[in-house]
């Protein structure tokens, strides 16, 4: 049998909102790094996430992305642990959320103007036979 070579995907996140513009190139999440990131960010979300797991958070973050075009008035801010902490909180909270969404495979939202997959309204047709 031959051997089949692994290879993690590649997944560009690409924000919109307030971070319009930014891409993150990042490796896909094993499965153990899933659930963990899963964990953390529900805790995150919730508000009641431990310091120890936010951080771990940022730490996995850190450690499957490869680039970012995320710059300030100095220039290109580092893809380091200390440049995501210089960072503002809710920025970093809008960055980890999209993140999460990328690597999870999470669609992004649907746009204000869309049916959210409703259908179109049509006449019931009759179910007896004629």
């Amino acid at each position: 049998m031959s051997q089949f070579l692994y290879q993690p995907r590649r997944i560009t996140a690409v924000y919109t909102g307030q971070l319009a513009g930014l891409e993150v190139i990042t490796r896909a999440l094993t499965v153990d790094e899933l659930l963990q990131v899963v964990h953390q960010g529900d805790a995150l979300a919730m508000m009641n996430a431990a310091a120890d797991d936010v951080e771990a958070l940022f730490d996995t973050f850190i450690q499957c992305a490869y680039s970012w075009n995320l710059v300030d008035e100095q220039g290109p801010i580092p893809l380091t642990r200390e440049g995501l902490g210089g960072l503002d909180q809710g920025i970093v909270q809008l960055l980890l959320r999209g993140w999460m969404r990328a690597v999870a495979g999470v669609p992004d939202p649907l746009d204000d103007d869309s049916d959210a997959g409703q259908r179109a309204p049509v006449e019931s047709l009759p179910m007896d036979p004629p």
